[in-house]
C-alpha cells in the first residue's frame, strides 16, 4: 500500500471514528473511554463520564463565548481527548463542525475554502508550522480571524509566543489532561498579553502535594482528588504556573534539574530546529544531561548563563527524535535508548 493509499485510510478510519462518537453522544451514552497521548509510558485507557464532559464544556464555556450556529475546525486527532472534546462541545451547544485531517498541507487547503471559522484547536507545532513556514498575510489574517483558538497537547516555543503576542483574536494555551476531559484551565497569547500564570476555571479546586505537584478536585474528577505529576508554582487559589513533570527530572550529582525549564533556556539558540534535553546514566554523577538536536548541522553553542549541572555534557545530532501517537516528544522511549 503507498502513503498516499495509507493517508486516505487513516481519513476514512478518522471520519468514521467521529460518527461513531457523534451517534453515541446524540444517542445519550453515559461512558466514553479515551487514551492518553503516551508521553509518560504506555498510552492508558481513560475512562470518563457523560457529565465529566458537560462540566468540562460549562467550564470552557464559561470563559469562550460560543454562540449557537458559530463553525468550529476539528483539525485534531479525534481519538484523543483535545480532538474528542472539539466535537462533542459543538454537539453540546449547537454549533457546527467541518472536519480537516492534521496535517499543516490539509489544514492549508481547507482555509483556501474560504469557510468562516469561529473556534479551533491545534497542537503548538501545526500552528507554529501553519505560521512560520507560510508567512503570507492572507493566511495570518484567517488565523486570525478565527474568533478563540485553544493550544494544547504540549509545550509552546517561546518564539511562538512573541508571535501570538501581536494576534488580535482570543487565543489561549490549555492545561489538562484525559482524566479532567481535557481543560481545567487557561493562559492568554494574544492581545498584547503573555499571561506567565494560567487561570482555573471556576469551581475546580487545586492544591500540591508533598513534591509541589498539582493535585485537582471538582465536576470535572468526580469530586475526588486527582493526583498529577506535575510541579506547580501556585500563586492563589486559581493562578498556576507549571515548572515541568515530576518524572521527567533528572538528577546529577544530587542537583534536580528539569529538562522543559533547561530547553526554555536554549530556545533562542535552537529556532526551527527540534531538540530536547534528556540523560545518561554516569558512574560519577548518577545521570549526566545531554542535549539532543535534530539536523546534521551544527550549532556553536553559549552555556555560559547555565549553572555547571545544566551545562549539557553531550551535544548530540540525530536524524529524528520519537515521538509519541499524539505528536508530543517521547521522552520515555528516549531515556531507555540513552541508557546504552
Amino acid at each position: 500500500m503507498t502513503s498516499q493509499d495509507d493517508f486516505h485510510e487513516e481519513l476514512l478510519s478518522s471520519n468514521e471514528y467521529i460518527l461513531a462518537l457523534a451517534k453515541r453522544w446524540v444517542d445519550g451514552e453515559e461512558f466514553f473511554e479515551f487514551f492518553t497521548s503516551g508521553s509518560t509510558g504506555n498510552a492508558k485507557s481513560i475512562i470518563v463520564t457523560r457529565q465529566q464532559i458537560i462540566a468540562s464544556i460549562t467550564r470552557t464555556a464559561s470563559v469562550i463565548e460560543y454562540i449557537p450556529n458559530q463553525n468550529c475546525l476539528l483539525c485534531l486527532n479525534p481519538r484523543h481527548i483535545g480532538g474528542a472534546m472539539v466535537l462533542l462541545r459543538a454537539l453540546q451547544l449547537g454549533l457546527n463542525i467541518y472536519v480537516c485531517p492534521p496535517q499543516v498541507g490539509s489544514i492549508i487547503a481547507f482555509f483556501e475554502q474560504n469557510i468562516e471559522i469561529h473556534h479551533s484547536s491545534f497542537v503548538p507545532l501545526q500552528l507554529e508550522k501553519l505560521i512560520k513556514n507560510n508567512p503570507s498575510t492572507t493566511l495570518r489574517v484567517k488565523i486570525q480571524n478565527i474568533k478563540s483558538v485553544l493550544l494544547g497537547g504540549s509545550p509552546i516555543s517561546k518564539h511562538l509566543e512573541e508571535i501570538l503576542y501581536t494576534f488580535t483574536n482570543e487565543i489561549y494555551q490549555t492545561y489538562g489532561m484525559t482524566e479532567t476531559s481535557s481543560s481545567i484551565a487557561l493562559r492568554k497569547l494574544s492581545k498584547g498579553i503573555t499571561e506567565e500564570y494560567y487561570k482555573i476555571f471556576d469551581g475546580i479546586e487545586i492544591g500540591t502535594d508533598e513534591r509541589d505537584c498539582l493535585k485537582i478536585k471538582g465536576d470535572i474528577t468526580n469530586n475526588i482528588w486527582l493526583q498529577t505529576n506535575d510541579i506547580a508554582d501556585l500563586k492563589n487559589t486559581n493562578k498556576i504556573k507549571f515548572i515541568g513533570r515530576a518524572d521527567f527530572v533528572i538528577n546529577t550529582g544530587g542537583i534536580k534539574i528539569n529538562p522543559e525549564i533547561l530547553e526554555q533556556k536554549l530556545a533562542a539558540q535552537i529556532q526551527n530546529r527540534n531538540y530536547i534535553i534528556s540523560s545518561k546514566p554516569d558512574d560519577r554523577l548518577g545521570e549526566r544531561v545531554v542535549l539532543l538536536i535534530e539536523g546534521d548541522e551544527k550549532i556553536d553553542f553559549n552555556f555560559d548563563q547555565l549553572s555547571v549541572y545544566e551545562k549539557p555534557k553531550e551535544v548530540l545530532y540525530i536524524n529524528g527524535l520519537p515521538k509519541t501517537d499524539s505528536g508530543k516528544m517521547d521522552r520515555i522511549t528516549l531515556k531507555k535508548l540513552l541508557q546504552y
